[in-house]
């Protein structure tokens, strides 16, 4: 699905998983999107981008409502920095 996104090309978000109650997408860490220079937190463009995705997805796994999404980000510590 991500395929014909290019954006998520570009970043190389790619699509875990994918059932009636949830996604699960990848995004390789990659310092040019730091949207915090402090923390190293990344910035909310995979939020944005699961949430297309998810209004997308819903009819191609069969579910009958409009997926949305929490935005809220709970933080439970400092973000990591590079996880590969």
């Amino acid at each position: 699905m991500c395929e014909f996104v290019v954006h998520s090309q570009l970043k190389g978000i790619d699509v875990v998983s994918i059932d009636k109650s949830e996604i699960t997408l990848r995004l390789p860490y990659d310092p040019s999107m730091v949207g915090n220079l402090d923390t190293g937190a990344l910035h909310t463009m995979l939020l944005d981008q699961t949430l297309g995705l998810s209004g997308i997805a819903h009819d191609q796994v069969g579910t009958h409502i409009t997926p949305t999404l929490d935005l809220r980000i709970d933080h439970m510590g400092l973000p990591k920095g590079d996880m590969t």
